[in-house]
């Protein structure tokens, strides 16, 4: 594989990564301001895991969908992850979100 299909995989994954973290903060923006703002969250101490739990469940997500439909156009001679792999990615993944807006429920009701 030469250089500039590594460039261009590489390339692809920086945009699918930087466009899903642009829509993913949109939601979040206003769901942080129907909490109360950075200032309720970060008041209550949950500020860095909020965010730590957001970025990890989009990037399980996001590696789940790069190893098993993008890059397989590429790469055709890897194989995708393993079933058991890729449930436990997505079942982390939606964890972490949804933890992370359990955290923005608690902060709304207390």
């Amino acid at each position: 594989m030469n250089n500039g299909t590594w460039f261009l995989e590489f390339l692809k994954l920086v945009f699918l990564l930087t466009g899903l973290l642009i829509l993913y903060s949109i939601v979040n923006t206003f769901m942080i301001m129907a909490a109360g703002g950075m200032d309720a969250i970060d008041g209550a101490g949950l500020g860095r895991l909020f965010f730590i739990l957001q970025v990890a469940g989009l990037l399980s997500l996001t590696t789940v969908l790069y190893r098993n439909k993008l890059q397989r156009r590429v790469f055709p001679d890897q194989k995708p992850l393993t079933q058991v792999w890729t449930k436990r990615l997505i079942a982390f993944g939606i964890a972490a979100v949804v933890a992370s807006y359990l955290i923005l429920i608690i902060v709304i009701l207390f």
